[in-house]
């Protein structure tokens, strides 16, 4: 019954949390740590929250929420990461430039920096542009009208709060990923 390290796992954009918690298999259990995969959402949509401020919160309240939901389970509280790909890890970055204090690591997977870039680019993906609807509804319009609700749920925004958190912190980008 020791305290276990935490790792929460915010999901990708359109991934239920079920598949990203599938993409865990069974390596908690061999490593002894334990893995949350948040049900975010966003201001207005589900799995598709691009780093909502309330949906960066809810992560920041995670050890709190697991204890509440599964009292007898001790979490090692000075060994909490985040690890997400893709908007999971666009919104790991915004959790550890926000909250540095609760994690003591984080590492984030192909993790879109600006999200105005990535809206722009949204095109030259399949579903480009239903994507990009999706993010008008969710960010409240375009970048040149919200574009301060485009820079705060933007990670590169935030580059200073990243560069002196003291957490250690992994960035990996496909070599192949033209939108990031």
């Amino acid at each position: 019954d020791p305290p276990l390290p935490l790792v929460i796992s915010p999901h990708g954009s359109g991934v239920e949390p079920q598949e990203n918690a599938q993409r865990w298999g069974n390596l908690p259990a061999l490593g002894r740590f334990i893995v949350v995969n948040p049900d975010g959402q966003g201001r207005r949509l589900e799995l598709y929250s691009w780093g909502d401020p309330g949906e960066i919160a809810d992560l920041a309240r995670m050890p709190a929420l697991v204890v509440h939901a599964l009292p007898w389970l001790h979490i090692a509280h000075h060994r909490v990461y985040a690890v997400g790909g893709s908007m999971g890890g666009q919104e790991t970055l915004l959790l550890l430039a926000r909250d540095s204090h609760l994690l003591a690591g984080a590492v984030a997977f192909d993790a879109p920096t600006n999200m105005a870039t990535r809206y722009a680019l949204f095109p030259e993906r399949r579903g480009g542009h239903r994507l990009q609807r999706l993010a008008r509804l969710e960010f409240g319009g375009i970048p040149r009208i919200a574009g301060d609700a485009w820079a705060d749920r933007s990670p590169i925004y935030y580059s200073r709060e990243l560069a002196f958190s003291d957490v250690p912190l992994e960035l990996w980008w496909s070599t192949h990923d033209r939108i990031v």
